[in-house]
Protein backbone atom coordinates (compact mmCIF):
# COMPACT_ATOMS: atom_id res chain seq x y z
CA UNK A 1 0.00 0.00 0.00
CA UNK A 2 1.43 3.37 -1.25
CA UNK A 3 1.24 6.22 1.11
CA UNK A 4 0.10 10.00 -0.23
CA UNK A 5 2.28 12.88 0.20
CA UNK A 6 -0.26 14.21 3.24
CA UNK A 7 0.55 10.32 4.51
CA UNK A 8 4.25 10.72 4.66
CA UNK A 9 4.06 14.63 6.30
CA UNK A 10 1.72 12.85 9.09
CA UNK A 11 4.41 9.53 8.75
CA UNK A 12 7.37 11.25 9.89
CA UNK A 13 11.25 10.22 10.34
CA UNK A 14 10.58 9.81 14.14
CA UNK A 15 7.44 7.50 13.47
CA UNK A 16 9.64 5.17 10.92
CA UNK A 17 12.56 4.82 13.51
CA UNK A 18 9.95 3.85 16.06
CA UNK A 19 8.35 1.29 13.70
CA UNK A 20 11.99 -0.41 13.20
CA UNK A 21 12.43 0.05 16.47
CA UNK A 22 9.50 -1.60 17.74
CA UNK A 23 10.00 -4.67 14.58
CA UNK A 24 13.31 -5.23 15.77
CA UNK A 25 12.59 -5.99 19.32
CA UNK A 26 10.00 -8.34 17.83
CA UNK A 27 12.03 -9.96 15.93
CA UNK A 28 15.01 -9.99 18.25
CA UNK A 29 13.28 -10.48 21.54
CA UNK A 30 15.14 -13.59 22.57
CA UNK A 31 18.72 -11.76 21.90
CA UNK A 32 17.39 -9.21 23.86
CA UNK A 33 16.12 -11.27 27.24
CA UNK A 34 19.76 -13.49 26.72
CA UNK A 35 21.59 -10.03 27.27
CA UNK A 36 19.76 -8.95 29.94
CA UNK A 37 19.40 -12.15 31.93
CA UNK A 38 23.48 -12.01 31.79
CA UNK A 39 23.83 -8.53 32.72
CA UNK A 40 21.91 -9.57 36.06
CA UNK A 41 24.36 -12.37 36.50
CA UNK A 42 26.85 -10.50 36.35
CA UNK A 43 26.40 -6.94 37.61
CA UNK A 44 23.53 -7.51 39.99
CA UNK A 45 24.49 -10.82 41.54
CA UNK A 46 27.94 -10.16 43.20
CA UNK A 47 27.40 -9.05 46.65
CA UNK A 48 29.70 -7.85 49.28
CA UNK A 49 28.45 -8.10 52.97
CA UNK A 50 25.21 -8.61 51.30
CA UNK A 51 25.01 -5.58 49.41
CA UNK A 52 25.16 -5.00 45.52
CA UNK A 53 28.18 -4.52 43.56
CA UNK A 54 26.55 -2.54 41.25
CA UNK A 55 27.82 1.24 40.59
CA UNK A 56 26.81 2.54 44.29
CA UNK A 57 27.55 -0.69 45.46
CA UNK A 58 31.24 -0.46 44.01
CA UNK A 59 31.44 2.90 46.04
CA UNK A 60 30.13 1.51 49.28
CA UNK A 61 32.78 -1.22 49.12
CA UNK A 62 35.47 1.46 48.66
CA UNK A 63 33.96 3.63 51.71
CA UNK A 64 33.90 0.58 53.70
CA UNK A 65 37.90 0.27 52.96
CA UNK A 66 37.99 3.68 53.74
CA UNK A 67 36.79 2.93 57.15
CA UNK A 68 39.72 0.68 58.03
CA UNK A 69 42.46 2.61 56.71
CA UNK A 70 40.96 6.05 58.39
CA UNK A 71 41.04 4.61 62.03
CA UNK A 72 38.62 6.01 64.09
CA UNK A 73 36.45 7.45 60.83
CA UNK A 74 32.55 7.52 61.17
CA UNK A 75 30.76 5.91 58.25
CA UNK A 76 27.84 8.72 57.22
CA UNK A 77 26.13 6.34 55.00
CA UNK A 78 25.73 3.29 57.18
CA UNK A 79 21.79 3.97 57.92
CA UNK A 80 21.09 6.23 54.40
CA UNK A 81 22.78 7.75 51.84
CA UNK A 82 22.33 11.62 52.24
CA UNK A 83 24.88 12.71 49.50
CA UNK A 84 27.25 15.39 51.14
CA UNK A 85 29.59 13.14 52.26
CA UNK A 86 30.62 9.51 52.98
CA UNK A 87 32.50 10.03 55.99
CA UNK A 88 33.81 12.00 59.27
CA UNK A 89 37.32 11.95 60.34
CA UNK A 90 38.81 14.53 62.74
CA UNK A 91 35.83 16.66 62.43
CA UNK A 92 36.83 16.54 59.02
CA UNK A 93 34.15 15.83 56.16
CA UNK A 94 35.73 13.24 53.57
CA UNK A 95 34.23 12.08 49.91
CA UNK A 96 35.42 8.70 49.03
CA UNK A 97 36.17 8.04 45.36
CA UNK A 98 37.42 5.21 43.22
CA UNK A 99 37.99 4.96 39.22
CA UNK A 100 40.07 1.66 37.46
CA UNK A 101 43.03 3.23 35.60
CA UNK A 102 41.68 4.79 31.57
CA UNK A 103 43.22 4.49 28.53
CA UNK A 104 45.76 7.15 28.56
CA UNK A 105 47.03 5.51 31.76
CA UNK A 106 45.45 7.85 33.88
CA UNK A 107 42.73 8.01 36.86
CA UNK A 108 39.45 10.69 36.13
CA UNK A 109 37.88 12.25 39.12
CA UNK A 110 34.70 14.24 39.22
CA UNK A 111 32.77 15.76 41.62
CA UNK A 112 29.05 16.83 42.09
CA UNK A 113 28.63 20.73 43.10
CA UNK A 114 26.45 19.53 46.11
CA UNK A 115 29.33 17.91 47.69
CA UNK A 116 30.47 20.19 50.92
CA UNK A 117 33.30 17.32 51.73
CA UNK A 118 36.63 19.22 52.98
CA UNK A 119 38.63 16.51 52.13
CA UNK A 120 38.76 13.51 49.02
CA UNK A 121 39.65 10.33 49.70
CA UNK A 122 40.87 8.89 45.66
CA UNK A 123 41.22 4.91 44.89
CA UNK A 124 43.56 4.61 42.14
CA UNK A 125 42.43 1.10 41.26
CA UNK A 126 43.65 -0.76 38.60
CA UNK A 127 42.32 -4.69 37.93
CA UNK A 128 40.75 -4.22 41.50
CA UNK A 129 44.37 -3.76 43.19
CA UNK A 130 44.92 -0.09 44.41
CA UNK A 131 47.84 1.47 42.93
CA UNK A 132 47.94 5.37 44.61
CA UNK A 133 45.65 6.35 47.67
CA UNK A 134 45.55 9.76 47.86
CA UNK A 135 43.71 12.16 50.24
CA UNK A 136 43.67 15.51 48.74
CA UNK A 137 41.67 19.08 49.88
CA UNK A 138 38.86 20.37 48.59
CA UNK A 139 41.06 23.53 47.44
CA UNK A 140 43.09 21.23 45.14
CA UNK A 141 40.21 19.03 43.55
CA UNK A 142 37.97 21.35 42.72
CA UNK A 143 35.46 20.27 40.07
CA UNK A 144 37.28 17.39 38.23
CA UNK A 145 40.84 15.97 38.83
CA UNK A 146 43.40 13.45 36.48
CA UNK A 147 45.94 11.55 38.24
CA UNK A 148 48.58 9.37 36.33
CA UNK A 149 50.22 6.53 36.86
CA UNK A 150 53.50 8.02 37.16
CA UNK A 151 55.14 10.43 39.48
CA UNK A 152 52.68 13.65 39.58
CA UNK A 153 52.50 16.68 41.51
CA UNK A 154 49.94 15.16 43.75
CA UNK A 155 52.13 12.37 44.69
CA UNK A 156 52.95 14.31 47.85
CA UNK A 157 49.26 14.01 49.03
CA UNK A 158 49.74 10.23 48.77
CA UNK A 159 48.67 7.78 52.22
CA UNK A 160 50.03 4.34 52.84
CA UNK A 161 47.43 1.16 53.70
Amino acid sequence: MSKTKEEWKVYNASDKRKEYRRKWREKNRDKINKYQREYFKTYRKRTIDNEILSTAGLGRKYEKIALSVLQGAVDCNADCFHGGYDLVWNNCKIEVKMRNVNKNNRWGFTSKKTCNADYFLLFCVNNDITEKLLLLPREIFGDNLNIGRLCTKYDKFLISQ
